[in-house]
């Protein structure tokens, strides 16, 4: 038996879904990126079209979300604060 084959046998044989978080929160980082280039370039038009997509970004489903936030137990509500503030950041932003 071989060091794979031994470990195969303690892997679950599905591999568990990624979170929907996940990709939000990669796609959060894109557009984040086109904002700094967007400023860096003085492209206001860019940057004003980009932050609605952070300010407004997706949710993942409420049965994740439970997930996420008894995972990260007492800084549920800094999580929460940090996308409260984002958002208010990104709405800020694109007004400017």
């Amino acid at each position: 038996m071989t060091c794979n084959q031994a470990h195969a046998g303690t892997v679950s044989e599905q591999p568990s879904e990624p979170l929907v978080l996940k990709k939000i929160m990669q796609d959060m980082g894109e557009n984040m990126q086109v904002i700094v280039d967007g400023i860096s370039r003085e492209d206001w038009e860019l940057v004003e079209k980009t932050t609605p997509l952070i300010a407004n970004h997706p949710q993942p489903l409420m049965e994740e979300r439970v997930k996420v936030l008894s995972f990260i137990n007492k800084d549920a509500s800094k999580f929460k604060s940090y996308d409260g503030k984002t958002h208010e950041s990104a709405v800020a932003l694109g007004e400017a």
